[in-house]
């Protein structure tokens, strides 16, 4: 809320902020928190664990601003009404056609999630950690296929749609195809033609593969120099 920054100094304060951050209505039950970060360790051992932690959690997150962590006997959540959770943010923009520009930073948005803590997690955080990228990239890729639809009269939503959906997954053709008439009509042929050749690179290596007959013909017409692009998306 204030925009401080905060920084964990260790995997199980980080862990436990990534997990309440995501998890429905930011909290979470006690059990589930400690089967997560110490399984089936001894139970006293795991008591002592979790006390010490969430100690830390509290004091870290107090240096932003006091009472972003709430607890009673059997569950620990997040002052939900206080705090923005900006990846949520960002999907819930999608909706609207608001394409964040994180999306389309130098290094990509989605390999940030969760980053940090995938560096240092094993055993079930680790699982944990993979699953929700999964889900959330997912949901990501959902969205942005979502806003090109929903959208399709408004050029630039769609543009920005598709580059977000291309720097995610780079073997999207439909998101390539719309980029490249874009340039096309733009009058960069270089850039869509560089556009193509990097396209068909990730198809080769990721499946041994060509593009489309479709995606084919559309930059045969543009290396042909006709100017005429026919064709559907």
């Amino acid at each position: 809320p204030t925009g401080r920054q905060i920084f964990p100094d260790n995997e199980y304060v980080l862990a436990i902020i990534a997990y309440l951050a995501l998890a429905p209505n930011q909290a979470a039950s006690k059990r589930s928190l400690t089967r997560l970060l110490w399984g089936d360790q001894d139970p006293k051992e795991v008591s002592r664990n979790y006390t010490r932690r969430l100690q830390q959690t509290r004091r870290l997150l107090s240096r932003a601003e006091p009472g972003l962590l709430r607890t009673d006997a059997g569950s620990i959540s997040l002052a939900s009404d206080r705090i923005d959770i900006d990846l949520h943010q960002i999907i819930e923009g999608i909706k609207f056609g608001r394409i964040d520009q994180q999306l389309h930073d130098t290094i990509p948005f989605h390999t940030r999630i969760l980053s940090s803590l995938q560096e240092v997690a094993s055993g079930t955080l680790l699982a944990w950690v993979e699953v929700t990228r999964h889900t959330l990239l997912s949901r990501l890729l959902s969205e942005l296929e979502y806003s090109m639809q929903n959208f399709v009269d408004d050029g630039e939503i769609v543009r920005e749609a598709a580059s977000a959906l291309l720097a995610i997954d780079p073997t999207h053709e439909h998101s390539c195809r719309i980029l490249l008439r874009w340039h096309a009509e733009s009058g960069n042929v270089p850039a869509a033609i560089r556009l193509y050749d990097k396209f068909s690179d990730h198809i080769r290596r990721e499946f041994d593969a060509e593009p489309s007959p479709q995606t084919r013909e559309l930059i045969e017409q543009l290396r042909s120099g006709s100017g005429q692009i026919g064709g559907e998306y």
